[in-house]
């Protein structure tokens, strides 16, 4: 009896120790709540990306479908899916302006579409874990959802 009660302790304890703690990754709220609270208040979604050389403004666009309209607060929030549509990126430092979208991925070079990928993962993150049943205007929509906002990104 000692002994199952010490190996379950024991596999408890390495699996807690080696699991990933999800609340310590960066989840900026990507719209206005119906709560204000500091943990929900929307600011300036500012990044550090080691890949980058040059600090970026990205003016974004995704496009979220959702299992049921977003306006019923009856069922539970599941997004089928997240798609990132469209990129203006412009620098910084020197001013160029580039834009990127997902119906042209054949004229991209390889910069921008390794840019295009990797904020496609982050935002589909983001947008997956947002709290939506603290969003103010939750009624106003449906299934097939259209968000944008700003994104400052700098080198590390």
């Amino acid at each position: 009896m000692k002994k199952n009660i010490f190996i379950l302790i024991f596999v408890l304890v390495t699996n807690f120790g080696f699991s990933q703690d999800k609340s310590n990754k960066f989840l900026p709220v990507l719209f206005d709540t119906a709560k204000v609270d500091i943990k929900y208040k929307r600011k300036r979604i500012e990044i550090k990306d080691a890949l980058l050389l040059d600090s970026l403004k990205i003016v974004y666009k995704v496009a979220l479908e959702f299992k049921y309209p977003l306006s019923n607060i009856f069922k539970p929030v599941i997004i089928s899916s997240v798609k990132l549509i469209n990129l203006d990126i412009k620098s910084l430092t020197t001013k160029k302006q580039y834009s990127i979208n997902l119906f042209e991925k054949n004229k991209w070079s390889i910069y921008y579409g390794n840019i295009w990928y990797r904020y496609s993962k982050l935002f589909n993150y983001w947008y997956r874990n947002q709290p939506y049943n603290k969003m103010i205007d939750r009624e106003s929509y449906g299934n097939k959802v259209y968000f944008g906002g700003v994104l400052y990104v700098s080198p590390r």
